[in-house]
């Protein structure tokens, strides 16, 4: 469907092409340099099932809680990084 609505802007296009790639990619240069040590990666602890269109306010609450519980249970690991 893109490339008929986008058909005149090419390089949109290939940028569109590559996005899940170097999403994935990108992940998995945080995730290398959190377990180096490089960096803290805040990160939910379960996969999120909610999309960003999602208005079922029980699901996102439920996804702010998890949130707000991976923070409170990873506190003492920032703040021990930040020292």
């Amino acid at each position: 469907m893109a490339k008929l609505i986008y058909r005149k802007y090419t390089k949109l296009l290939e940028s569109m092409e590559k996005t899940n790639s170097r999403f994935n990619e990108m992940v998995d240069m945080l995730e290398e340099k959190s377990a180096r040590g490089e960096i803290f990666l805040i990160a939910p602890s379960k996969p999120v099932t909610v999309s960003r269109f999602d208005g079922d306010m029980d699901r996102l609450g439920a996804l702010y809680r998890q949130g707000y519980r991976d923070m409170k249970s990873r506190l003492d690991l920032l703040k021990d990084y930040l020292k």
